[in-house]
């Protein structure tokens, strides 16, 4: 038999568990949700990164992006390679929320493409929108996030 001390012990280890599992669902929750509000309202820009802050959990830059004639200073994550700080790279934002940004380290802009101070609504680059769509399709179809509720 177990005695009340093995009782709460156990009791206090499943409820342990039960957070871990929750907080863990719960991030891929938000990193679908992040997914899906980016897609909806997709727009691209060219940022620098000017700082790496790796602290939070996740991977983030400060970076300088340019949208619009205007030099914004934004807190990005970005999920592949790390970037080199002062290179430019193609960064994924919501034109109407603009609070979400990721920037595709494996997309870094060539001399040859031409700033557009508007952005672009796909890439200019037809092997770095391969990149992005594989991205989104992974972060709201694949593994894991097939479970959660699609993005419509």
């Amino acid at each position: 038999m177990l005695n009340v001390k093995s009782k709460n012990k156990f009791k206090g280890i499943g409820l342990l568990i039960f957070i871990v599992l929750f907080f863990y669902i719960a991030g891929f929750y938000y990193n679908k949700h992040n997914a899906c509000k980016l897609i909806n309202n997709l727009h691209f820009a060219t940022a620098i990164p000017i700082g790496i802050n790796k602290s939070k959990g996740m991977k983030n830059l400060k970076c300088k992006l340019y949208y619009n004639n205007k030099i914004y200073i934004i807190e990005s994550t970005y999920f592949d390679d790390e970037p080199l700080l002062g290179n430019k790279y193609f960064i994924a934002f919501n034109k109407r929320d603009f609070n979400s940004f990721i920037v595709f380290t494996k997309c870094p802009v060539p001399e040859s493409i031409n700033e557009n101070k508007n952005g672009w609504s796909k890439l200019p680059i037809e092997e770095y929108q391969i990149i992005v769509k594989e991205y989104f399709n992974k972060m709201t179809s694949q593994g894991v996030y097939r479970y959660f509720p699609s993005c419509n």
